[in-house]
């Protein structure tokens, strides 16, 4: 409850600093911290929705966004070295704000004695190493150029891939489909060698065949020339026999 009714009685009196236009060096530390919050989280938002945009397609510039964040930084260290000045010059020479006396929650504020450097460290520095991580990224050598260029590129490689799988695909079609025309024509061509096998077979099975009874019919025949011949050759005998008989 405490810390619920500070904050909130901090936030008037900030709304009444600003309506009353009292400069920033005479503010008290706190909020001179909630300023220098708002300066640090206003620069946030302004690197954060430049790398949305970044990333959404617009192009970034990696110089004129450090050239930024130079700048903001430097008004920041310069803020807080001025008011580490007053605040010490004030503490020396033993003068008060007026809104000091006036109001004791500022009183109070300013006597837990918060150190603006301490702010700075923790709000600022993440957020320096955060943008030159990406400045490293982005603005190095290798990677010349934008975001969207690189994602382009990668784009137009993944294309080219793609394109050159497709010609590969269809190349690979077409051939198989050569191939397969090809054993058709061959495994046709086949086929009637078969046929034309077959009807040689049958053909020589008859041819065979034929020589066969060829054969048997010649071998008959010589021995029907034997008999013959010896039929002759006892007839002959017989005549020459009979021809002597008849003389005498």
């Amino acid at each position: 409850m405490e810390a619920t009714r500070r904050a909130v009685l901090l936030r008037r009196k900030a709304v009444s600093l600003r309506q009353s236009g009292l400069s920033w060096k005479l503010r008290p530390p706190g909020l001179r911290k909630m300023d220098l919050s708002r300066k640090v989280f206003d620069l946030r938002v302004e690197i954060f929705g430049s790398s949305r945009e970044h990333c959404t397609g617009s192009v970034v510039n990696p110089v004129a966004l450090k050239k930024k964040v130079d700048v903001v930084v430097e008004g920041v260290a310069g803020e807080a070295t001025a008011a580490q000045l007053v605040a010490s010059t004030r503490t020396s020479t033993g003068e008060v704000i007026l809104e000091t006396r006036e109001d004791p929650l500022a009183e109070e504020i300013q006597s837990e004695g918060i150190n603006v450097a301490d702010v700075i460290c923790e709000q600022v520095v993440p957020l320096l190493r955060y943008l030159n991580s990406k400045l490293e990224k982005f603005a190095g050598p290798s990677n010349v150029g934008s975001y969207v260029g690189l994602v382009r590129n990668k784009t137009r490689v993944k294309v080219a891939a793609a394109n050159a799988t497709v010609e590969k695909v269809e190349s690979l079609t077409t051939q198989r489909a050569a191939v397969k025309t090809s054993s058709e024509e061959k495994e046709k061509q086949l086929h009637e060698f078969e046929a034309k096998y077959e009807v040689l077979q049958k053909r020589l099975i008859k041819e065979i065949e034929l020589q066969k009874f060829s054969e048997k019919a010649y071998e008959s025949l010589q021995v029907d020339i034997e008999t013959t011949r010896r039929a002759t050759v006892d007839l002959r005998d017989r005549l020459e026999a009979y021809r002597m008989a008849f003389n005498e």
